[in-house]
């Protein structure tokens, strides 16, 4: 049966300021040495086999075979890494994380470069709408960053809130994006982030953790921990799809459409959801076999069947990151983990 939206209505309250992450990650335990993090926050793949994941603390990981082998890359980060994005090619990346930490590499990762970010608060998410010189990162206390030069220097723009935010979607321009964030924060610029208008989203007490918007500005979609939401107007309305169930999926952290605005994923506690109906019916997909943890961020970089999912679990040594991987567009998960790493 066709599920309904109905048109939420913001109302006022207070929440608890919360990240991403659910707090601020542990300090890692020894263990598995073939896990070299508690958590992978962010990964960004170029195609099908090349990619990056980062995690804590300072972890930076490079795989150039789909993910069967892993190579450990070279930063002297010591801070929590909470996003990843190579906006071009394979060579110059970015990843940001906490304290105000920013990293640039232009060789592929051989080495990274720290960066004056200006700012000690954490910085959780990284985008570059259009190519390597204009990008937007957005973090705790109200933290939009954005440059105009490569990441040579940037600048802190006025987001006219201290809230967290975790989130940010630029979607075909550097003009016109949205970032989202604690107690329903909903945030749009359409110039250049010189100025940011709230918009309603319907959530009081919890956060928006993603947002993605995949084939204009128009339409987009957003997560709260058990809430899917979306927009078909530019944020004008977003609309609360009341058919959907917690026990579908919860704790959910990333949106992402690969292709069009009809066929999506999200993932959450120990799974991943699938629509392709536009957002109406979302499906559980098939469990990742002997998978029970936290899934932080999704990943289709080049159509909607080849995919990878990063987050953490539980070993016998503690907490320990995990990836997997779909190849039929998310029928199956193949758990790459334990990683097997090249050094």
């Amino acid at each position: 049966m066709k599920a309904k939206w109905i048109l939420v209505i913001l109302l006022g309250g207070l929440a608890l300021v919360s990240n991403s992450f659910g707090g601020e990650p542990e300090v890692p335990s020894s263990g598995n040495p073939r896990f070299p993090t508690r958590m992978f926050p962010s990964l960004w793949f170029l195609d099908d086999n090349t990619g990056y994941v980062v995690g804590s603390p300072g972890v930076i990981l490079k795989t150039t075979d789909g993910g069967d082998s892993w190579v450990t890359q070279f930063s002297d980060a010591t801070k929590d890494l909470c996003s990843v994005n190579f906006p071009v090619d394979v060579l110059t990346g970015y990843a940001a994380g906490r304290r105000g930490l920013i990293l640039k590499t232009t060789n592929g990762g051989i080495d990274w470069r720290r960066k004056a970010s200006g700012t000690k608060e954490s910085l959780l998410s990284v985008r570059f709408p259009e190519n390597e010189k204009t990008a937007y990162i957005v973090g705790g206390g109200g933290v939009v960053l954005k440059t105009k030069n490569g990441g040579s220097s940037w600048s802190r723009l006025a987001s006219g809130t201290t809230l967290g935010i975790y989130g940010v979607c630029f979607p075909w321009n550097v003009q016109t994006g949205y970032a989202v964030g604690d107690r329903g924060l909903i945030l749009k610029t359409t110039n250049g982030g010189r100025s940011w208008k709230h918009q309603k989203s319907g959530i009081v007490l919890g956060p928006l953790y993603s947002v993605h918007f995949p084939v204009n500005d128009q339409t987009g979609y957003a997560v709260s921990t058990d809430i899917i939401i979306k927009t078909t107007d530019g944020g004008g309305t977003w609309v609360h799809n009341e058919a959907f169930r917690p026990s579908v999926l919860i704790n959910m952290r990333a949106v992402y459409f690969p292709e069009d605005a009809q066929t999506g994923f999200i993932v959450g506690h120990s799974g991943f959801i699938k629509t392709t109906d536009g957002g109406s019916n979302w499906v559980r997909l098939q469990k990742a076999e002997r998978f029970i943890g936290q899934l932080y961020s999704i990943h289709f970089p080049v159509d909607a069947r080849t995919g990878y999912a990063i987050g953490q679990t539980i070993d016998v040594g503690g907490k320990v990151g995990v990836v997997f991987k779909t190849t039929n567009g998310g029928a199956s998960w193949i758990n790459l983990s334990p990683i097997p790493l090249r050094r």
